[in-house]
């Protein structure tokens, strides 16, 4: 597999600051970050709260999307986000990643979480062959637009509801 020359890559990185998402303060997770990557920061940019009217636009700049969760949260919302903007997504195997992400069919699903190198790779893939990324990335939008759409969220709900009511 062709490789990409990494000096190129610039990374933007969003980070929850606190419990509210609004939340603008670094806290000692977020230091750690900005010290970890200090010796490639003319290629990281750490944004801050971005409010949420904002985020297609910003998510609409990237090349492909990247979920690193390490832990089992039930899904989290960036998921669709992602799909919406038409980009491809890599996340890990983690909590209900997967349940949205579908390995090769929508995105990519990581289960060497872990591995820095396994995300490299998956970057990549994706960085490379812009024929896949593109196959993923219109799988997600339509998924983002059928399955996980506002209306067909509220219809599944309503089923649930008439279901537990009869």
């Amino acid at each position: 597999m062709k490789r990409i020359h990494l000096s190129r890559l610039l990374a933007l990185l969003y980070v929850k600051y606190g419990e509210k998402m609004s939340a603008n303060r670094p806290n000692g997770y977020v230091h750690f970050l900005h010290k970890l990557t200090h010796p490639y920061k003319d290629r990281i940019l750490f944004t801050n709260y971005i409010p949420s009217e904002h985020i297609p636009h910003i998510l609409t700049i990237g090349d492909v999307f990247v979920c690193s969760s390490q832990w089992h949260k039930p899904l989290a919302r960036v998921h669709y986000e992602a799909m919406a903007a038409g980009i491809p997504t890599i996340t890990t195997n983690r909590g209900g990643n997967s349940e949205v992400i579908e390995h090769h069919v929508n995105g990519i699903v990581i289960d060497d979480y872990p591995s820095p190198k396994a995300f490299a790779n998956a970057i990549n893939e994706l960085l490379c062959n812009k024929e896949k990324a593109l196959a993923l990335a219109r799988e997600g939008r339509k998924r983002a637009e059928t399955t996980f759409s506002f209306a067909n969220t509220a219809e599944q709900l309503e089923r649930v509801y008439i279901t537990i009511c009869q």
